[in-house]
């Protein structure tokens, strides 16, 4: 992640729109394009950066942040697949990379419960749930509040190997936000594109 000011982003976002820097004098007088322009860049941001992270590849997001501290088991289920959660944190936006320990190969992409492979997970059928080779993730609720299903293990002595995920953009401080540096570009681009479109 790299710290970014929401002056960068506008003095940008102001390039991408071919307009000039604000002169200190236009903003004394009051300068209405430039104040309103100035709030939309700001009023934008956090929406604009949201809907980026969740269009572009997960290698755009970094290195993420850390879960999946904790485990819960599935009991019953199909004889050698084993399946559980972990749960997220309240800032979860979209999941970087999860892997168990016993998997093959991680997953980058959950998806949600009304996903129609959702209901094969339980299957005795081999070739139709989740495995090892083939791990599947999905996004739920439980009573502990939202979760992260995963299917499936060889046993439950299986551990998290990697768990990453990309919390929903927020100012560190009132004037700064953290953006990774690949989207920071694209950032720039759909903001100018959003001015645009409105006006």
């Amino acid at each position: 992640m790299s710290t970014y000011s929401v002056a960068q982003v506008t003095a940008d976002v102001r390039r991408r729109l071919n307009h000039n820097a604000p002169a200190p004098e236009l903003i004394a007088a009051d300068d209405l394009d430039t104040l309103l322009l100035d709030d939309r860049v700001r009023e934008l941001l956090l929406p604009t950066l949201t809907d980026l992270y969740l269009a572009v590849p997960y290698t755009h997001l970094c290195f993420g942040h850390h879960f999946g501290q904790d485990v819960g088991w599935h009991t019953g289920g199909s004889v050698g697949a084993f399946s559980g959660w972990v749960p997220l944190p309240d800032d979860y936006l979209r999941l970087v990379v999860f892997q168990m320990s016993d998997w093959e190969r991680p997953v980058v992409e959950a998806q949600t419960i009304d996903h129609p492979s959702y209901l094969l997970q339980r299957s005795a059928a081999t070739g139709l749930r989740g495995t090892p080779e083939r791990p599947r993730c999905f996004i739920a609720v439980r009573p502990e509040g939202l979760v992260l299903e995963f299917y499936s293990c060889l046993s439950q002595q299986a551990t998290v190997g990697q768990a990453l995920y990309q919390p929903r953009p927020t100012f560190i401080t009132p004037d700064h936000v953290d953006i990774p540096p690949l989207c920071y570009h694209p950032l720039i681009g759909r903001l100018a594109a959003a001015l645009t479109a409105n006006g």
